[in-house]
């Protein structure tokens, strides 16, 4: 389960066939290109169902007081 500002989102977690690499492209000073390596998907997450609203959290966002 998983909560992302007002909503709930249930999925279950599987494996990656083949892992996916996070890259960051960097060049230097004399505009040379070097590829960084910054981490390693081995997971994923599936969402069978749409994402459900928590009322009591939508409705506190809602109220905010008007301004003048």
């Amino acid at each position: 389960m998983m909560k992302i500002g007002i909503y709930d989102l249930v999925g279950m977690l599987t494996d990656l066939k083949d892992p996916i690499l996070v890259n960051e492209k960097k060049y230097d000073e004399a505009g040379k290109l070097y590829i960084l390596v910054r981490g390693i998907c081995k997971n994923k997450i599936l969402f069978g169902t749409r994402p459900t609203p928590i009322l009591e959290r939508a409705l506190k966002k809602k109220k905010k007081p008007a301004e003048r």
